[in-house]
Formats: structure tokens, C-alpha cells, sequence
């Protein structure tokens, strides 16, 4: 009989130990949580197959297991799911299911519909406000509709799972760095100069406002490969 409380994390971001996995190592440090991972075996990103990465990291139970429909063209991040999720969580009788993955995904559909007496956490990163085709609308809607709690990354993440019809509690959790990579004050090697035509760095960050669009943009150095969330 144990007092932990045991988590299941689905993340298929967390294929790779060298990004996703970084965020699930500092619960080593907590011997009230039973952490448990489950990570596609093999992921399709850009044109790359992604073997999962051993699963023997601290703080963490890794469970590689197959997906079914591992690429689907455009939506090949939304379609999979996990044959043995079922059985997965009949063993762990998990306290939570925590989803990193999209609401709208047919994995996000699986795991509200397998989770059975387990608390559903949903975190969220999109932060524009999109109608999407069917089914995939109704799959968000479906998904939080089930969610107890949402994990958004940005005010306007939560805006937008608000929109979808979540009327639960959320709590904001910013994006973390690695802090053995990025240090204050760190200084940054001196940049090419970009040849004309040419633009010196990428941007990111549009953001949702209710009275219509804005988008602003920030810096993205080439070094900012090593962000993990914590």
C-alpha cells in the first residue's frame, strides 16, 4: 500500500531524451509521486523517423509502446494512438492521466475515454483561436469537456481552451530553460552577418486578443534548441 500519487504522462515529445524527457527528470526529487511515461516507440517529425530513446531515465517510468497511424500526411501529429493504452491503465491505475498532446488529437480522445476514475490534466500551448474540420472540432470539445484541470502555457492558451467551452481550473506554467545550457548573463557568440535577402533570425508568437488579431514577434536565437519545460 503506497500514499504516492501516481501519474500517467502521455507526450510523444517525449521520444527524445535529449528534449522532452528533460522536463520529467526533477521528480526523482519527490518521493510522493509515482510517475509513469508513455512515449511512441518510433515518432515521424519533419520528415525524420525518431527511434524512442532507452527508457531507463530518473524520476520516471518510461513505457515505449507502438502507435497506430504513425504519419498521415498533414495531420500525421493527431492521428495516432496507442494499441495498449487500455491495458496500460488497468495495470497503473493512474490517480492522474496528464496529456501533452493537442486536444483535438485522437490519442487525447483515447486517454479521456480510457482514463476511467483518474483525474484528466490537459496542457495546452495553442494560443490562436482556430475553428477546425470535422472531427476534429468535436474531438476538442469532447476532450475538454472531461478535463479537470488545464495546464496553459500563455494567457492566451487559456483563452483559447476557454473558447473551446473548458470551464474548469487553470493554472499558467511558462516555457523552462535548461539551466546546465543557458545561464544569466551568458554571452552569446557574435551572429553572421545575413547576407542581403536574407533574414538574420527567425520569429515566433502571435497571440489571440477578442477584439480581433495582433501578432508580435520576438528574437528566437539559434542556440534556443535546448528550451525544456521543467
Amino acid at each position: 500500500m503506497t500514499d504516492r500519487l501516481r501519474v500517467l504522462s502521455i507526450a510523444h515529445p517525449a521520444v527524445s531524451r535529449e528534449a522532452g524527457r528533460l522536463r520529467y527528470a526533477p521528480f526523482a526529487r519527490r518521493p510522493d509521486l509515482d510517475v509513469h511515461l508513455l512515449v511512441p516507440a518510433r515518432w515521424h517529425q519533419f520528415g525524420r523517423v525518431i527511434e524512442a530513446d532507452p527508457p531507463d531515465d530518473p524520476g520516471v517510468t518510461v513505457h515505449v509502446a507502438p502507435i497506430r497511424l504513425p504519419k498521415a500526411g498533414p495531420m500525421g501529429w493527431y492521428l495516432h494512438v496507442y494499441p495498449g493504452m487500455r491495458r496500460l491503465i488497468r495495470r497503473l491505475q493512474p490517480d492522474v492521466v496528464h496529456l501533452w498532446e493537442e486536444p483535438w488529437s485522437l490519442v487525447a480522445l483515447q486517454a479521456s475515454l480510457l482514463r476511467g476514475p483518474a483525474a484528466l490534466v490537459l496542457e495546452v500551448d495553442q494560443n490562436i483561436l482556430k475553428r477546425l474540420p470535422p472531427p476534429f472540432e468535436g474531438v476538442r470539445r469532447f476532450t475538454l469537456s472531461r478535463t479537470d484541470h488545464v495546464l496553459a502555457r500563455s494567457p492566451d492558451a487559456a483563452e483559447v481552451v476557454r473558447a473551446g467551452g473548458y470551464a474548469g481550473p487553470v493554472s499558467p506554467i511558462g516555457y523552462g530553460v535548461d539551466a546546465a545550457t543557458f545561464r544569466p548573463g551568458a554571452e552569446l557568440p557574435a551572429a553572421p552577418r545575413p547576407r542581403a535577402g536574407r533574414c538574420a533570425s527567425a520569429t515566433w508568437g502571435a497571440s489571440w486578443r477578442r477584439r480581433g488579431w495582433t501578432t508580435s514577434s520576438t528574437p528566437w536565437p539559434a542556440a534556443g534548441r535546448g528550451w525544456s519545460s521543467p
